[in-house]
């Protein structure tokens, strides 16, 4: 789900979230690469954007090394 699809927390610019989500799964002119298979965004503890790759869902098991923990 993009977050234009969540209400948008005090102080988080939607647009300017949109356009860094779109720019790392290589949709964006200025995209160095498109290898990312799920973005998932939080602030303040509540979920504000999530987005997936195709074959990639909220269930989709995935290797996250360090930002798992």
């Amino acid at each position: 789900m993009r977050s234009a699809d969540r209400p948008a927390p005090t102080g988080v610019d939607l647009e300017r979230l949109d356009a860094t989500i779109a720019r790392g799964f290589g949709e964006a002119a200025e995209s160095a690469t498109a290898d990312n298979l799920a973005v998932v965004v939080t602030h303040r503890g509540a979920l504000v954007a999530e987005r997936y790759g195709p074959g990639v869902g909220p269930d989709t098991t995935l290797i996250s090394w360090s930002m798992a923990k």
